[in-house]
């Protein structure tokens, strides 16, 4: 069985040390981080492991699903948030390969508490 940990602390580690995307990115565990600084300066990344389940055969499957909530800022036009959402999946299948097997980005939304847009990704995987 693959551990959720291992995929989100690569996802994290892949978006923070990354020179181009850091400048304006950040990647943090959901819940790490009681607050984001308000207003957002720069767009963050907040990961958490929505399910992990096994089917049992001859070899067993492993599925892993990240939820990838995307938060940016007001001074961003709103359809940002899901442009760059849509290029950090990119970015996860070149990263992961095979192992990523698909990804879903919901619509736009404005979070009253963080006071930024929001969309939420899945990001599946399968082991």
């Amino acid at each position: 069985m693959k551990k959720s940990s291992e995929i989100i602390n690569k996802i994290k580690d892949a978006i923070n040390e990354d020179v181009d995307i850091s400048e304006y990115c950040e990647a943090v565990r959901a819940y790490e981080r009681t607050n984001l600084p308000v207003p957002l300066k720069k767009t963050y990344f907040s990961l958490l492991c929505e399910e992990n389940s096994i089917i049992k055969g001859n070899p067993d499957i492993n599925t892993i699903t990240v939820r990838m909530t995307c938060f940016t800022p007001l001074t961003l036009p709103a359809y940002t948030a899901n442009e760059i959402a849509e290029s950090i999946a990119g970015y996860m299948d070149e990263l992961f390969g095979d192992d990523f097997t698909s990804y879903s980005i919901g619509e736009t939304n404005y979070d009253d508490d963080v006071r930024a847009y929001k969309v939420i990704c899945r990001l599946n995987f399968q082991y």
